[in-house]
């Protein structure tokens, strides 16, 4: 099991424990440098890898702290195996000056928050105002799904083989309406679009087939092929 802070409340640092033993005291640790925060980590689902965003933290009590660039990105590792306790970094992938935060993980790619940078106010820019990529676990190829990205509630999933996301872009700033977009992650073609207030996303199927969405009446299951 893998803990840190939550969205809205990150911490600096992140711990896993091992659930069979019963010791109370992390197997393992990671922090992150002074003035960096570690985004919510995730196991991939078939367990292999453990993948985290550390990102700039704008309202750091240290004003001094400036955490240089590669101390910012995408940092993957991997799962120990017969008994092994050593955690090895096997990737760290950049994604600018800001750093990222991990939305969600596949067998084969990742969601992430992106931040503009402006005068240094990483992921405190307006609502709206940030950007939600596709990045690949080979390579680090990333794609830009939405520019207008922005929610504090967690919408933003994947298919368990990577196939599909589901997330949440802002339709009008101006009406603060949102759309869920459901879209295929090779060809980045949008498969369905539905309004956020009725088709709140909650889980993709392990395909991308089917989605599990909240709404007015309640939950829903919906084929994203047929959109019923």
């Amino acid at each position: 099991m893998v803990t840190s802070g939550t969205k809205g409340r990150p911490r600096d640092e992140m711990a896993i424990f091992d659930l069979e033993s019963d010791t109370l005291e992390p197997v393992w640790t990671y922090a992150a440098e002074p003035g960096a925060l570690v985004s919510l980590p995730r196991f991939t689902p078939d367990g292999t890898r453990l993948v985290a965003g550390v990102f700039r933290d704008s309202r750091s009590a240290v004003p001094d702290a400036a955490p240089g660039a590669e101390a910012l990105g995408i940092g993957v590792w991997q799962t120990p195996t017969d008994g092994a306790t050593d955690w090895a970094l096997i990737d760290w992938i950049d994604v600018g000056s800001c750093g990222a935060r991990i939305e969600d993980v596949s067998d084969r790619n990742m969601l992430v928050e992106v931040s503009p940078d402006v005068d240094a106010a990483c992921f405190e820019v307006p609502w709206g105002n940030s950007t939600l990529d596709l990045v690949t676990f080979e390579g680090g190829q990333t794609s830009r799904l939405t520019s207008t990205f922005g929610l504090a509630r967690p919408s933003d999933l994947l298919s368990d083989d990577g196939s599909a996301a589901v997330f949440a872009e802002v339709e009008d700033q101006v009406t603060e309406s949102f759309r869920t977009v459901v879209l295929d992650t090779e060809s980045l073609a949008r498969r369905w679009e539905g309004n956020l207030n009725s088709d709140w996303p909650l889980a993709l199927n392990a395909d991308g087939s089917l989605l599990l969405t909240e709404g007015a009446s309640g939950l829903e299951v919906r084929d994203i092929d047929d959109g019923r």
